[in-house]
């Protein structure tokens, strides 16, 4: 949004809440309440990131409410994160244990997928952990038999 815009100009508390993206605006009536299951997800998370064990550890930059049935948190420390829309506390309790367990999550930059209840798909995004390509070994030297 242009500054010239904004109802009021830009000021320090901007920056403190992440910005919901993804919203279909032809869904946006002034003075109607926006019936979106997502959402109303992406601000219960917002809501409940305040009193979370994560809250201090990692910064919500954030949240992606197109899908009908995730949300999509990026971090200002470069990782994103995909949530179910219910249960967001256990989901929150769940990226802290990782947190805690893997050191690696706090220094690379990751893909979280905290939606699936019986695994955790983790990938790590950062470039120091793509491995290395493995060089072609040469081809051994083949004796020829000559027929004696």
């Amino acid at each position: 949004m242009a500054p010239r815009q904004r109802a009021k100009p830009t000021g320090p508390t901007d920056d403190l809440f992440p910005s919901l993206t993804g919203l279909n605006l032809t869904n946006l009536q002034s003075g109607r309440r926006l019936d979106s299951a997502p959402v109303a997800a992406g601000l219960q998370l917002i809501s409940e990131f305040a009193g979370s064990p994560m809250a201090g550890l990692v910064d919500l930059q954030g949240i992606d409410v197109s899908a009908a049935d995730v949300l999509v948190v990026t971090t200002g420390q470069g990782s994103e994160v995909t949530f179910s829309l219910n249960d967001l506390d256990r989901q929150l309790r769940r990226w802290r244990e990782i947190y805690e367990r893997l050191p690696e999550v706090k220094t690379n930059r990751v893909a979280l997928d905290l939606a699936v209840s019986n695994n955790i798909p983790l990938r790590f995004l950062g470039a120091n952990t793509v491995p290395a390509p493995v060089p072609k070994l040469p081809k051994p030297l083949r004796s020829k038999k000559r027929n004696v």
